[in-house]
């Protein structure tokens, strides 16, 4: 225990055995499999589409890759027609261009709030002084990688907006907001715009947390996937977010992904 906060307080990765890193994998193999889904082929798939892309293979140790690019890449890989997908939040578009090279043949529709907004909300502050270095390389960086997708509706929406939208998606992101009340109406508004048997995967999901608050750090993911899932409309499973321990401790710091299935 001593040597765990040691190594948390310090900010240096805490070191797995290799036997326990191959049982978080065979256990991660196991959650995909729930879903009718493939791990090992999904990640063969995603180091290809990455490496075509001009960037290293796959590995949890980069900030702003999680399971959610295998998870995606294992759905492209299945028999699961996707024709047209929906992302909430936008970044700086890396997600949006993965999800276009896997998907070659879908409609991508990403949003994101106005420039204005972000600023003044300092929504991507924490991303600023790690992934980017200031909002122009920010704009940039994000201007590059949209412009390298052909079949591509990007709004400068906040996502409240899909309240009044119309359509129908058979794979939806939602990775805006993580708390109350814009990822509660996220959710709902997605699920609203699923195809039958769509799939909805949300980020960041707590099972619990010492705090709630409004962007990050929220239960609020997790509870309203659970009310889906009582009032017998969805099929609902959670996946690991990332498997390496130093993710997963303390126990309120680990993350999942939940993945909804329109009934």
């Amino acid at each position: 225990m001593l040597n765990r906060l040691v190594h948390l307080i310090l900010k240096i990765p805490i070191p797995r055995k290799k036997n326990s890193y191959y049982v978080a994998i065979k256990e991660q193999e196991v959650l995909f499999s729930t879903l009718e889904l493939n791990r090992s082929d999904g990640l063969n798939s995603l180091n290809q589409v990455l490496i075509s892309l001009g960037f290293d293979e796959y590995t949890e140790s980069n900030g702003m890759w999680s399971e959610h690019l295998v998870l995606f890449a294992a759905i492209a890989v299945s028999d699961y027609k996707v024709c047209k997908i929906l992302e909430i939040g936008t970044f700086c578009g890396q997600t949006t261009l993965i999800l276009s090279k896997l998907f070659p043949s879908a409609k991508l529709t990403t949003y994101d709030l106005p420039l204005k907004n972000i600023r003044n909300k300092k929504i991507y502050e924490y991303a600023f002084s790690r992934k980017v270095q200031d909002e122009t390389n920010f704009l940039e960086l994000r201007n590059t990688n949209l412009s390298q997708i052909v079949d591509l509706e990007f709004k400068e929406k906040n996502s409240l907006s899909l309240t009044i939208e119309n359509g129908a998606f058979d794979l939806i992101w939602v990775d805006g907001a993580h708390g109350y009340p814009i990822v509660c109406a996220d959710i709902i508004n997605s699920f609203r715009l699923l195809n039958e048997n769509g799939i909805m995967i949300c980020d960041d999901v707590y099972f619990r947390t010492h705090k709630n608050d409004s962007e990050y750090t929220s239960t609020a993911s997790y509870e309203t996937l659970l009310a889906l899932k009582e009032a017998s409309l969805a099929q609902v499973n959670f996946v690991q977010k990332r498997l390496g321990l130093q993710f997963n401790f303390p126990k309120n710091k680990k993350k999942f992904l939940g993945v909804c299935k329109k009934l």
